[in-house]
């Protein structure tokens, strides 16, 4: 298994807040060099060792372009792993690493430990294409957790039989739905057997069916859920269960739709609910395909998960 830190290049990149990592196990805020001259700050987490070839780091990381946040990894909505080699591998100007895509962060990896926070600065410079000046490129990273590769294939292999599993599973819980769909809306209708209901700002209609134990999402926290989205006249829309992967986002990003992301901000976790968009909200940009004839309503069943582990 190779875990590649190009897919941090071109992904988004995740918040990091150094103050709070220089508390408590924390000593003072220390200064080193690589060895091919990048300069990095650390917030040194002295009670835990420092990572070794052949581990697996995770991590959070943003990029500033002239001191402005451009890309983090919050965006992707799950953390970053990055398998550490032997330091040899590294060898700028080698056929395996050319100096023109040599990276800063695969030297300072070498240097931290689980619960370290860095930052690269001065590690080059950007010319946007709408501007004749250079800006400075900074980067910024928080070290989650390391593990041995051996434990994250074994936890890999085990996610897999498990994805496995699941999307029999899925499937038949997609079955039930697409079967209790119609029974559904005749029981929000004649007010059977529901939860609550609410008004979301852009008038979306939420129904509670059966109401789950956890907390509602607030915006800019990750959720997963299956959605079934069906419409009276185009029939189903759009589903998630088939793949056999809960739907995950950010709420607040708009990744998805902003109705469904206006609905899952009233939604306890664990709940199983309808929501209603009206057509000009479910028009708009979605991943979801959409045309919905104006004035009526995307009707979508939606499973909200409850949390899990990020890795």
């Amino acid at each position: 298994m190779r875990l590649d830190l190009l897919y941090l290049i071109f992904g988004g990149f995740m918040t990091l807040t150094l103050g709070q990592s220089c508390k408590n196990d924390y000593s003072d805020l220390k200064e080193g060099t690589t060895d091919h001259g990048y300069h990095f700050f650390w917030a040194r987490n002295e009670k835990t060792p420092v990572v070794k070839p052949g581990e697996v780091l995770f991590f959070n990381a943003e990029l500033y372009v002239g001191g402005v946040l451009e890309r983090r990894s919050q965006d992707l909505g799950r953390t970053m792993k990055k398998l550490l080699e032997p330091k040899d591998s590294l060898l700028v100007g080698t056929k395996k690493v050319p100096i023109d895509k040599f990276f800063p962060i695969a030297e300072v990896f070498y240097y931290v430990s689980k619960g370290d926070s860095i930052i690269i600065d001065k590690t080059g410079m950007y010319k946007p294409e709408d501007s004749l000046k250079t800006k400075e490129i900074t980067w910024k990273l928080s070290i989650l957790d390391i593990k041995p590769l051996k434990v994250v294939e074994e936890a890999e292999k085990k996610r897999l039989e498990k994805l496995e599993k699941d999307k029999e599973i899925w499937e038949g819980t997609r079955r039930a739905v697409e079967t209790n769909f119609g029974l559904y809306l005749k029981d929000i209708e004649e007010g059977n057997k529901l939860g609550y209901t609410s008004y979301t700002k852009s008038n979306v209609k939420v129904v509670i069916l059966k109401p789950g134990n956890g907390l509602k999402p607030v915006l800019g926290e990750k959720v997963r859920f299956h959605y079934y989205a069906h419409h009276a006249k185009l029939g189903l829309v759009e589903e998630s269960y088939s793949r056999g992967i809960p739907e995950k986002i950010i709420v607040g990003a708009f990744a998805l739709n902003i109705g469904i992301e206006e609905g899952l901000l009233e939604i306890p976790k664990g709940s199983k609910a309808m929501v209603f968009i009206p057509s000009k909200i479910a028009n708009i940009s979605s991943k979801i395909p959409s045309a919905i004839p104006e004035g009526t309503n995307l009707e979508i069943f939606i499973d909200l998960l409850e949390d899990e582990p990020e890795y």
